[in-house]
């Protein structure tokens, strides 16, 4: 059929027809025509909302500032969220909201879709928020403000304790417990796809978990989004763990350890934030775990977990049977991230760790191979939320 958007000439040559497309064989000639005109280029950035003078990567995290008024007895919010460089000398506000946000996270993907999620409690309800960014050549091509959404929401009064992106920016994870009786929870691990979607997304729960009473922390998906990683504490018996659980045929398997406070080389051991990522070297799966000894913050391990499999009649943990080993550890640092932001001068992704120093959060990015450590910046403000 011959339309508008597809013209043909036909050229007799020897007794055959060719279709040969309008541009092809006349802009030319006819440089005017609209097939023959270069693409529009991408819409100026709205007004300072652009870091292309300065040094370093952007956007390379998302942080939050918030200021309380008190009035008689109600505080009232105000909570700024923001993207910079990894210099920390450029940065851009996002949004506005007019009530308290516990934690941010955020991912940035290869396409310059940015995404920021976080949880928010309201008297009869939560909520997960999300909002998006698009950022192209180190300047936000979106709109401003940006305007955020409501992935899921939980009437069911249950208590969010984490929220978490995937690296790709499809998958939202959050975790929400509900008291039951005495010291006792119910715990739930919810999946919510927000590939194709911004608001009330499709949200699964992925596995419930009777009468706990256990603190939660790190929480994390992996690249494949068959295995779900998060680390627990059990106040019954001061057990502390760094575990899974795995997708087998659209069904999530009970816990895996990979890692106890009862093996020997990690008694007295708590495990808190963490992130799954894969080693340049060896392309296996590795988590990177901020953990704590007797109570001290301490630093980061980073061990591989590809050889730790679903097995039933295994006793304990995969680190006890030899399917999961150390690679490393970085002392003093937490809050670890596999990032984008590169280590060096290296064009290998790095592992970003900070801390909280001197009245300000300091971030470094770490060699994912070497543990090396390179000094980014340090910004005075709450942690960082950093870009996958």
């Amino acid at each position: 059929m011959i339309t508008a958007k597809r013209i043909f000439f036909l050229v007799m040559f020897i007794g055959t027809t060719v279709a040969v497309p309008a541009h092809a064989a006349n802009c030319a000639k006819n440089p005017g025509h609209p097939q023959c005109q270069s693409p529009p280029p991408p819409p100026p950035p709205p007004d300072g909302a652009d870091c292309q003078d300065a040094d370093g990567v952007f956007p390379a995290f998302a942080y939050k500032e918030e200021t309380v008024t008190v009035k008689g007895r109600k505080r009232q919010y105000t909570t700024e969220i923001f993207v910079a460089n990894s210099a920390g000398d450029c940065s851009i506000k996002l949004f506005t909201a007019d009530y308290h946000i516990s934690e941010l996270d955020y991912t940035q993907r290869d396409d310059g879709n940015g995404r920021i999620v976080w949880q928010r409690s309201l008297s009869d309800y939560a909520t997960i928020e999300m909002l998006e960014f698009l950022v192209t050549n180190k300047a936000i091509t979106s709109s401003l403000p940006a305007i955020a959404s409501s992935v899921f929401t939980d009437f069911d009064r249950w208590l969010s304790q984490r929220v978490n992106i995937s690296h790709d920016g499809n998958t939202i994870l959050s975790s929400s417990s509900k008291h039951e009786n005495d010291d006792l929870f119910t715990i739930r691990i919810n999946i919510s796809d927000v590939s194709n979607c911004i608001s009330n997304c499709p949200t699964t729960i992925a596995r419930e978990f009777l009468n706990e009473s256990v603190g939660w922390f790190g929480l994390a998906i992996n690249a494949a989004g068959n295995r779900v990683y998060f680390a627990a504490s059990n106040s019954d018996n001061d057990v502390h763990r760094l575990s899974f659980i795995a997708n087998q045929g659209g069904v999530w398997s009970d816990p895996i350890d990979v890692v106890t406070s009862e093996d020997p080389d990690y008694l007295s051991r708590s495990f808190r934030e963490l992130d799954v990522g894969v080693s340049p070297s060896s392309g296996e799966e590795v988590v990177a775990v901020h953990y704590e000894e007797n109570g001290v913050q301490t630093g980061v391990k980073v061990l591989n977990t590809g050889a730790c499999t679903v097995d039933p009649l295994r006793i304990g943990s995969c680190y006890a049977a030899n399917l999961s080993s150390e690679l490393g550890q970085i002392p003093f640092l937490a809050l670890p991230t596999f990032t984008n932001i590169p280590f060096g001068d290296t064009a290998v992704p790095g592992l970003a760790v900070q801390t909280f120093a001197n009245g300000q959060w300091i971030l470094y990015i770490a060699d994912p191979d070497t543990f090396a450590l390179e000094l980014v910046s340090g910004m005075p403000n709450e942690r960082l939320a950093i870009g996958n």
